[in-house]
């Protein structure tokens, strides 16, 4: 839509802060609020609002999307959101290493061993690590864990770690970037270890490289939430 506004303002509000254009509170596509608990976050988001020019185009808005999520579908559905991320934990990308070849599997270790560590230092988990993808099951302690996590986090938490375990294919990748374990450049590159790999043997497939700029992009900007909700 074309830009109709000329000032954005940052106001205080119950439970957070709100986007005003013009001194008219920006609202939801489902006509809520938008209101933000976090200053920095709210900060960003009216930044990606005076960042318009011509045309607010909101897939240039990738903070205040990602805050419509969490506003609009996961406090709705949050026994749903919970269940979905919650069960990558059973299924884990980095639960499951490459029978072959060597060279493959000695580079998922290098990635993925130092994060199961740490889940076993940090938090007691004992993940079932396997060769092949034959499905294994995770010990009830660690379901029972990723389960309250999830239950603690506030609905932008929550948001967020739906979108960034769907990037990576990674539940514990995820919460390795949320609690700073990772930089998002090492959880990025850690989730690609087996592509990367194909890439080095066969060559970059152009198409593929296309999709995986733009997941990059949202990986990005998830990312920058994250750290914007913890700032």
């Amino acid at each position: 839509m074309k830009r109709f506004y000329k000032d954005v303002s940052l106001n205080s509000a119950d439970g957070g802060f709100t986007i005003a254009l013009d001194g008219k509170g920006v609202k939801t596509p489902a006509g809520k609020p938008l209101t933000i608990s976090a200053e920095p976050l709210a900060n960003a988001v009216a930044g990606e609002w005076r960042g318009q020019k011509e045309k607010v185009d909101l897939k240039t808005m990738p903070l205040t999307t990602l805050s419509y999520a969490a506003i609009d579908q996961v406090a709705e559905n949050r026994a749903l959101i919970e269940g979905e991320v919650g069960a990558f934990a059973g299924t884990d990308l980095i639960c499951y290493r490459a029978d072959a070849p060597i060279e493959l599997r000695k580079k998922e270790q290098a990635a993925w061993d130092p994060i199961v560590a740490w889940l076993a230092d940090e938090y007691g988990l004992e993940l079932i690590v396997i060769n092949g993808i034959s499905h294994v099951a995770q010990l009830d302690k660690t379901l029972t864990f990723m389960a309250s996590h999830l239950a603690e986090q506030n609905d932008f938490a929550l948001a967020a770690m739906q979108r960034i375990t769907g990037l990576l294919g990674s539940v514990f990748l995820g919460l390795a970037v949320a609690e700073q374990k990772l930089s998002p450049d090492e959880a990025w590159t850690a989730s690609r270890v087996d592509e990367m790999y194909q890439a080095e043997l066969w060559g970059e497939d152009a198409e593929a490289a296309v999709d995986i700029e733009a997941k990059h992009a949202q990986f990005c900007a998830t990312a920058e939430f994250i750290a914007l909700l913890r700032a």
